[in-house]
């Protein structure tokens, strides 16, 4: 090296050096937008109560021998929510209890507390759940990073419209998706038992943990890991025996009332509101069967593999893209944590994957994005509700991780050299 190109080599960059000035300026808006925005709304709209109000007074009904399914519990749970019952001619979300009956059970420690005081607990205890998920997801994808990266990457994870929105909503959601994350580490710390009971209380909303435990007894099941398969059983049967304590009977009010919340919400998958029923569900159907086949050949990964990370959230991903959805569920989106970890932190070998990757990360900048630009329309232009309900509108990040991890499994790079990111193990793992 000549003396000329030693010092070009260290000779700061004028770019590089900018960005760095304008970090913590740019981070500070991406964390103080969504608070903002969520002022917006709360401002905009009628103040409606947290998505944990079915759940507490159902909790309450039904430990008070009452049923939670009731019409005189869903009038309850409207007052509650509303201010008072609604009509038939009022076109909202009925608000009535959908959840399956062993989900009281989970929940029976706070229905002897008053409201505030749960809410106030559950708005400290959502954070901390969705910030410890991070650092257990990125053990489970075999990724390590520093501890400033990693705080940075906790802070952005609970600046997003996602984390902040289902927060704000003290949506059970949040809960679930810490509960799966525990649970896949647990069991790739080898400790089964544990992780059976975790997943066991995540099925409080089986469309969204279903898929991804069905995967996990069926690799537990040909790894012959007995104890992960009992113990999630033992710990399954003894919350529908409780729930069928508490609710006898549950099972079919359960199902009409899950029914009739698929009707009154107008829930339909993203991909058939963006691209139409037919060509929507066409692509559900290959992006299913892709996933599938995905996770079938890759069923006898070991555990401490960053390829058994990347099948988990390849079954989260498609599980989101593909179930039905209404526009303020974006905080389901947080069950794409993994997904959007490994996303961004590797880079797959194939083509294919990593053109979609390049598209998913687009999606997924301008998701941060879309928040500052709507609070600055909201100021410049105010009483414009389309900028409030903006941040709401991600459809397309779903299809594009679960695509992204699809062809990164299936379509490796064709050299031995260049193996997938996955299968690349850091000195750290």
């Amino acid at each position: 090296m000549t003396p000329a190109t030693q010092t070009e080599a260290s000779a700061p960059n004028p770019a590089r050096t900018l960005l760095k000035r304008l970090a913590p300026v740019l981070i500070a808006i991406l964390v103080a937008a969504p608070l903002f925005h969520i002022h917006v709304i709360r401002r905009d709209f009628p103040p409606a109560q947290p998505d944990l109000i079915p759940v507490w007074i159902g909790t309450r009904v039904a430990l008070a021998h009452g049923n939670p399914y009731s019409d005189a519990t869903t009038q309850q749970i409207q007052t509650a929510y509303y201010g008072r019952a609604l009509r038939p001619s009022d076109n909202v979300n009925k608000m009535a209890y959908a959840y399956p009956a062993h989900t009281l059970v989970l929940f029976s420690p706070f229905a002897r507390l008053s409201w505030p005081t749960t809410r106030l607990i559950f708005l400290l205890l959502l954070p901390i759940l969705t910030a410890a998920s991070v650092p257990m997801w990125l053990r489970v994808a075999r990724i390590h990073l520093s501890p400033p990266h990693l705080a940075l990457t906790i802070l952005l994870t609970l600046a997003s419209w996602t984390a902040v929105w289902g927060i704000h909503q003290i949506q059970p959601t949040l809960v679930v998706a810490a509960l799966l994350a525990a649970g896949c580490w647990l069991l790739q710390r080898g400790n089964p038992a544990a992780a059976g009971i975790l997943f066991a209380l995540a099925t409080i909303k089986p469309q969204l943990a279903g898929p991804l435990i069905a995967w996990l007894c069926l690799w537990t099941l040909l790894r012959r890991q007995w104890t992960f398969l009992l113990s999630f059983a033992l710990t399954t049967a003894a919350l529908l025996a409780c729930a069928t304590w508490l609710v006898p009977g549950w099972l079919p009010q359960w199902r009409a009332a899950m029914a009739d919340y698929v009707v009154y919400r107008h829930l339909r998958p993203d991909l058939q509101f963006l691209f139409g029923h037919w060509l929507g569900l066409a692509l559900e159907v290959v992006l299913a069967i892709a996933a599938a086949v995905a996770l079938w050949t890759r069923r006898q990964c070991p555990p401490d593999s960053r390829l058994f990370g990347v099948l988990c959230a390849t079954a989260l991903a498609t599980t989101v893209c593909l179930m039905p959805n209404e526009t303020l569920m974006i905080y389901n989106h947080i069950l794409l944590l993994p997904a959007c970890l490994i996303v961004v932190l590797h880079r797959p070998a194939g083509r294919l994957a990593a053109q979609a990757r390049v598209l998913a990360l687009a999606q997924l900048a301008l998701d941060y994005l879309v928040v500052p630009i709507a609070v600055l329309c909201d100021l410049t232009v105010p009483k414009i509700q389309f900028f409030t309900i903006v941040p709401f509108l991600d459809f397309l990040l779903p299809f594009l991780l679960a695509l992204t991890l699809v062809l990164d499994i299936l379509l490796p790079a064709p050299s031995p050299v260049a193996q997938p990111q996955w299968a690349i193990e850091t000195a750290h793992s």
